[in-house]
């Protein structure tokens, strides 16, 4: 048998998977199998620096830095893999593996737009599972009404390019042909 059936078969069984682009990389499934840390959109939307946020808590960085999406509708996913130490029905705190505190909250009018599921401390997370869902008719209603924020508590926050997402989407900045690059704020 000639080595191209050979990997087509593996690639049929999944046991192989072929990228060209790093776009091609199936960054959820890489997320729940691999150590290293991903970073994913939690939902569908357009994805802005925090200086864009109307409320002063997150534009001055007072929680910490990161990002903020508006929201377009669907799910809300954990946008990092890692120990849920705190949950509400609004605000979901994730320690990762590299002992980051990574916190996803909404801001704006939340009037019935957004809901979380409520999690025990010490329960794991992966990135990319479902944590929440967006109301699509009081989205639509209100289209400014709701803002996802992703905060780093320790302002050690990845490099990442900013505009459309969609949820599940790797988020981490890919700097040439190298792997992800972490920015550091000291």
């Amino acid at each position: 048998m000639d080595w191209w059936r050979k990997l087509r078969r593996l690639r049929k069984s999944k046991l192989v998977t072929i990228s060209r682009h790093h776009s091609d990389m199936q960054p959820l499934r890489m997320a729940k199998t691999a150590h290293d840390i991903a970073l994913v959109a939690p939902a569908t939307g357009q994805m802005q620096p925090l200086i864009n946020s109307n409320l002063e808590l997150f534009r001055n960085k007072m929680m910490g830095d990161g990002v903020m999406i508006w929201p377009i509708g669907g799910n809300i996913i954990a946008p990092v893999s890692g120990i849920v130490t705190n949950s509400s029905s609004e605000q979901l705190n994730i320690k990762t593996a590299d002992d980051k505190e990574v916190i996803l909250t909404f801001g704006g009018e939340n009037i019935g737009i957004a809901h979380l599921a409520r999690y025990l401390a010490g329960q794991q997370l992966h990135a990319g599972d479902t944590i929440g869902t967006l109301n699509q008719n009081m989205l639509a209603a209100y289209p400014k009404g709701i803002d996802i924020y992703v905060i780093w508590t320790n302002n050690n926050v990845p490099s990442m390019t900013y505009g459309s997402v969609y949820a599940g989407q790797n988020i981490w900045k890919i700097n040439g042909d190298s792997d992800y690059e972490a920015a550091t704020d000291d």
